[in-house]
């Protein structure tokens, strides 16, 4: 959708003033994103004053183009832009997949399928405990050798 187009179907009322505010604040780049000038949260992403509340501009706009968000998902930007508020560039997902998506530890960690020294995790290959979710993963092949290795010492130790 347009930002023109955005500006037209919200004509009047508050809600057509704030997407109004946010639209004159916004310069289009090259790969389509709509940066907003506003001040940032703490989090990097855009704000701005509505019904005497602070609202991020890319929800504003997401809820003006496509309608309201529900209440179990996160808006994601497709194009890792932060200032970013074309709603073509947004979509709502679940909060796990919004950070898999991301640039973050755990998605780092969830992409990691080896072991340090090369062992593959597999259900074949780590501790049915650290499966579950939120468990660090442990490789049982390493695991064995320390517990081998141990084991020869103790008996060389005595």
């Amino acid at each position: 959708m347009a930002l023109a187009e955005l500006i037209e179907r919200w004509d009047s009322g508050d809600f057509g003033d704030v997407v109004r505010r946010i639209a004159s604040r916004v310069e289009i780049d090259e790969s389509g994103c709509w940066n907003c000038s506003y001040g940032r949260d703490t989090s990097g992403y855009p704000q701005v004053s509505y019904l005497s509340r602070m609202e991020l501009t890319h929800r504003v706009m997401y809820v003006a183009a496509k309608g309201i968000i529900p209440s179990a998902l996160q808006l994601d930007h497709l194009c890792r832009n932060r200032a970013c508020c074309n709603p073509d560039h947004l979509e709502a997902v679940p909060s796990r997949e919004n950070t898999m998506r991301g640039d973050t530890i755990i998605a780092r960690n969830a992409a990691v399928t080896h072991c340090p020294k090369g062992h593959e995790y597999g259900p074949n290959n780590a501790f049915p405990a650290d499966l579950k979710r939120g468990k660090q993963r442990r490789c049982r092949t390493c695991h064995l050798e320390k517990s081998k290795q141990r084991k020869i010492a103790e008996r060389n130790a005595a």
